[in-house]
């Protein structure tokens, strides 16, 4: 992950660039706020996401204590990137933080 600076009209925002490791057709890049201004964003959501609950110290599932807006993650069944484990752990980090929030997965494939 590479933290960058977005400039906003009230300053720098830290944030992050995730490239999840594997091959595919197109670049898969996640940007996400670092919880700076959480109670500015009332909804979020993630379709087909990668690793959003993982071991490494800047997973975005740790983030979850911070989060004041509605969570929506759409993944794939088969998706290699999104396990039911990492599913699990990011269902256990939202409930735990009494986020609102949605989990699901499809009947499809993803990287």
């Amino acid at each position: 992950m590479n933290a960058m600076q977005i400039k906003t009209r009230d300053g720098l925002c830290p944030s992050h660039v995730y490239r999840p490791a594997g091959s595919s057709p197109w670049p898969a890049v996640l940007v996400y706020m670092d919880g700076i201004y959480p109670e500015r964003i009332v909804a979020a959501a993630s379709y087909h996401g990668a690793q959003l609950a993982n071991d490494e110290p800047d997973s975005p599932h740790l983030l979850a204590p911070w989060m004041k807006g509605r969570i929506y993650v759409a993944g794939a069944i088969e998706g290699q990137s999104f396990p039911d484990e990492m599913k699990q752990r990011l269902e256990r980090a939202l409930s735990a933080a009494h986020v609102d929030h949605r989990l699901e997965t499809y009947p499809a494939r993803h990287g």
